[in-house]
């Protein structure tokens, strides 16, 4: 029959109140026909109502079996899945064979044994007896006819199958996929009463078992009204092509805006595969709903997006199960995410004590650490939040929770640990945060513990991550959002009416869908069912239904795509039979003024210096922290060091496996500094001979990095002490050996300097005196380093310098040449500058050092070149000159601020 819209709504109307029993395509079409039938019982004057008999098709098939009493008999989804894994799981062991991905094979197998019910094909198969793989039934609809090749994946499912059906039949389970055969046997053996009438509302295409249960309802005297909305195709629909996918969701998320501040009613966008980009979406819509002036007409912070995350992606259940699952040697990420996590006990009045642990922990490099390690440190460096530490003490003795328990066990044991851990913290929940915690306790640990009929006792390990699969399944959708904006998925929309609609994502290979067969089931036989994503004829009549479905659910609809992916050309659906706009040409000139008004009103301001040093009146200095390390940053980049030395902002280090570059550092100046405090000069060290020398080195690298690594790098500690040892006795055997002679009269001593108004402590690594009696000074690198650095027009390696000009004591004579120790594997030199020739093997004269490109070639020269622009890099600090001023590109490549200076942006 065809019904206008208004007299459509009114039968349905009617029909509810009459008590027929309407079931819809989807719980979205549901509540709303539910609201909607609400509404009129009120303008009617009613204040009481008896509730109509409004469900989704599922939900009314439960409601059956529940009728009769076996609802407890009846697998949930979570379950099915369960026993399908572990049958999966056991075939597997008996085989001896391995699978990956165990959960995603049993989900494509449920959904393989469900089509077949749903093709009302499954009856024909006979599932008592394993050997039927090898035979040939006569029937024609058998997946062991000879019609139909068997693969490897479908004797698998077969095999599968066979003990999934059978373990149902022993325990007087009903098998979900089952449903509507099984409630159409209670029907026609009289055990329900059928209705009277039933309206089915809402679905695209039926597939046979729904048929056949609606033709045995008929049979039974039922009258059975298939209804679908009119088909009222809109006289204003627009296609419109988009950048990409970004782009047409903010696009999508502007004229939204737009409609509702011109109060056109109900605004839709439809986004087809709106799970794989539901944050984005959120995201994107809560940014431009923001720039609304009009906050009475838009839902900035409740607009209503379908579907809803999974549970496991809300912080607060996040946050629960990565307590459940703290490993004994727990990862630097895990650490990182309970501690600033505001989920549990204290997580915000001592968030500012363990965000201080936290970047302690980031700067020794504690990539992982055991339990009982991160304890010990948390006592010495928490004292003030001993609440951690309580839960660290907690977290080790579930640790020796180790038989396996039942799943109602486990469930209680999860809660008393939570519990103990103050999760889910101390802060007052929000409305969205009640509602998840609800979920927990109501829906996601009543599920847990229903699979204890599927799965046998388990130990902790197999529980949390049961517990986690369950998460991950169950959507949480936060209720009283505002319907005035709804954001919903393709097949969500069915059956629903707007004012406005948009719909996105109508590609080539979205409508038409994109013919995927499933794996674990002959395509023959797909095909001959008409199975989903079965034939590209399937798929083509879905798109025309699905695409007149659409234009026929707003009075305004626009039709968009996005022109590409990831640098890959995207073609629109070839059924849109409308002219394709470009954005540009459709954005609307209420979004044009908008950002020029926008634009207009920012005002740009060039601020390049910050707030100057205050220098002391009595001593005309200022002291710093940093050492040379100011000046070295002040020179790569002004607004560097204001940010890194007078702001002291970083970006938070990322702790890596094994050592880290500082670390690896920091052990070659150790090392040496300890070994040369026993060998003091070139003769002691030409005495010792290359045995005595290797075995010290080795003695001394033990005793450093023994001191340095801990018991938590047991493991790594022979390997570093073999790598280093090795590449410390090429270095003394090969370089140190082969100088003139000299004798070690400085190591690692702190000396208090002023360069202009700063003053700060330096340490030199070493200073040597050559036979002459001339002094050398020394740093290590474990880096490269580059002779331009100290000679070029800039001056990028101040430290050296520093050191010459004012680290030697005053009653020392001025050294005559500044040397790196480059030692790396393969790439050990000395680099450097002095005032002659042949001092140190690799180290040139300054006449030929580079320096002579600026005129300079003498060495008092150049150490007064390098005073003046160490006079004038203080100066700048001092004055706070702070401009994004990077020296060369290399300057950029290892800086931690590039997201704060916007450089890439700018430039």
């Amino acid at each position: 029959m065809f019904l206008s819209r208004y007299e459509h709504e009114r039968e349905l109307y009617n029909a509810a109140v009459s008590g027929a029993v309407v079931v819809t395509v989807n719980r979205r079409l549901a509540r709303t026909l539910s609201d909607d039938y609400a509404r009129r019982q009120k303008e009617s004057g009613l204040k009481v109502w008896e509730r109509p008999q409004i469900n989704t098709f599922d939900g009314w098939l439960r409601g059956c079996v529940a009728a009769v009493g076996e609802d407890g008999f009846l697998l949930t989804g979570i379950q099915a899945d369960c026993l399908w894994q572990q049958i999966i799981r056991a075939d597997l062991a008996k085989s001896g064979m391995a699978l990956m991905q165990v959960q995603t094979t049993a989900k494509m197998v449920a959904q393989a044994h469900r089509s077949l019910h749903d093709a009302a094909c499954a009856e024909s198969y006979n599932f008592n007896s394993p050997d039927l793989i090898d035979a040939h039934p006569n029937s024609t609809d058998s997946l062991l006819s000879p019609t139909y090749y068997l693969s490897p994946e479908c004797k698998s499912f077969l095999r599968w199958q066979t003990q999934f059906v059978t373990w149902c039949k022993k325990r007087d389970w009903i098998d979900p996929a089952s449903l509507s055969a099984y409630v159409s046997t209670l029907f026609r053996t009289g055990m329900i009463h059928a209705p009277q009438r039933l309206l089915v509302y809402g679905f695209d295409q039926l597939n046979a078992a729904q048929t056949a249960l609606f033709a045995q309802l008929q049979h039974l005297g039922t009258v059975v009204d298939i209804v679908n909305p009119p088909v009222e195709v809109s006289d204003n629909v627009t296609c419109v092509e988009c950048g990409d996918e970004s782009s047409e969701i903010a696009a999508a998320a502007r004229w939204s805006r737009l409609q509702l501040e011109r109060r056109v009613g109900t605004v839709a966008v439809v986004v087809p595969d709106l799970t794989r980009v539901h944050a984005q979406v959120e995201r994107i819509f809560a940014a431009e709903l923001k720039l609304t002036r009009y906050p009475e007409l838009v839902p900035v912070a409740n607009f209503n997006v379908s579907l809803g995350m999974p549970l496991i992606q809300h912080g607060m259940i996040t946050t629960a199960l990565m307590l459940l699952s703290v490993p004994d040697e727990v990862d630097f990420e895990t650490i990182s995410y309970l501690l600033r996590s505001p989920w549990l006990n204290h997580g915000v009045s001592a968030a500012a004590t363990r965000a201080h642990f936290e970047s302690w922990l980031r700067k020794r490099n504690v990539h992982k650490i055991s339990l009982k390690s991160l304890t010990n440190l948390c006592c010495r460096r928490m004292g003030h939040d001993d609440s951690f530490l309580r839960l660290l003490e907690q977290l080790i003795l579930c640790r020796g929770e180790r038989s396996d328990k039942s799943l109602i066990y486990w469930a209680d044991y999860f809660a008393d640990l939570l519990n103990g851990a103050g999760w889910p913290g101390e802060r007052a929940l929000s409305s969205d945060d009640y509602q998840v915690l609800m979920a927990w306790r109501e829906k996601l640990l009543p599920a847990f513990v229903s699979l204890n009929v599927i799965h046998p006792p388990t130990d902790f390990s197999t529980a949390v991550a049961l517990l986690k699969s369950v998460a991950k399944e169950h959507l949480f959708q936060p209720q009283a959002q505002d319907d005035r904006l709804q954001v919903v998925g393709l097949l969500e929309s069915a059956g629903l009416h707007f004012d406005a609609m948009w719909v996105t994502g109508l590609t080539d290979g979205v409508l038409p869908g994109q013919v995927q067969y499933n794996p674990f089931l002959p395509v023959e036989l797909q095909r001959k069912h008409q199975m989903p994503h079965s034939s590209i004829e399937h798929e083509n009549h879905y798109a025309k239904l699905t695409l007149q479905r659409l234009l026929s659910s707003a009075e305004q609809v626009i039709l968009s795509y996005p022109a590409a992916a990831e640098n890959v050309s995207l073609a629109p659906s070839p059924f849109i039979q409308y002219p394709i706009e470009q954005y540009d040409a459709f954005y609307p000139a209420e979004c044009v003024a908008s950002q020029q008004t926008l634009n207009n009103t920012i005002e740009h301001v060039c601020d390049e210096v910050g707030a100057a040093l205050v220098v002391a009146e009595d001593t005309g200095d200022v002291e710093i922290r940093g050492g040379t390390s100011v000046l070295k940053e002040q020179s790569l980049c002004p607004f560097r060091a204001y940010i890194h030395h007078r702001l002291r902002v970083r970006a938070l280090e990322s702790p890596q496996p094994g050592l880290d570059g500082r670390m690896r550092g920091n052990l070659i100046h150790k090392v040496l500094e300890l070994f040369w405090r026993q060998v003091s000069s070139q003769q002691q060290l030409c005495a010792l001979g290359e045995d005595k020398l290797r075995n010290l080195v080795t003695q001394v690298t033990a005793r450093v990095l023994g001191q340095q690594l801990g018991a938590d790098n047991a493991e790594l500690l022979p390997l570093e002490v073999q790598r280093l040892s090795t590449l410390l006795f090429t270095w003394l055997s090969q370089y140190e050996i082969s100088r003139s002679p000299f004798t070690i009269v400085s190591l690692e001593q702190r000396r208090p300097v002023c360069i202009g108004a700063l003053k700060f402590d330096v340490i030199p690594d070493r200073i040597d005196r050559l036979g002459d009696g001339d002094l050398v000074v020394i740093d290590y690198k474990s880096s490269l380093v580059s002779n331009a650095d100290l000679v070029g027009e800039k001056l990028l390696e101040p430290q050296l310098p520093i050191y010459a000009l004012y680290g030697v004591e005053d009653d020392l004579n001025a050294p005559v040449a500044t040397v790196f120790a480059q030692i790396r594997a393969g790439e050990c030199a000395f680099k450097g500058v002095a005032c002659a020739d042949g001092l140190i093997a690799g180290v040139k004269g300054v006449a030929k050092s580079g320096s002579g490109k600026r005129q300079i070639f003498d060495w008092t020269e150049l150490l007064d070149d390098w005073r003046r622009q160490l006079h004038e890099l203080s100066e700048d600090f001092v004055a706070a000159r702070a401009q994004v001023k990077p020296a060369n590109k290399q300057a950029c490549s290892f800086c931690d601020l590039r997201g704060l200076c916007k450089i890439e942006v700018n430039t």
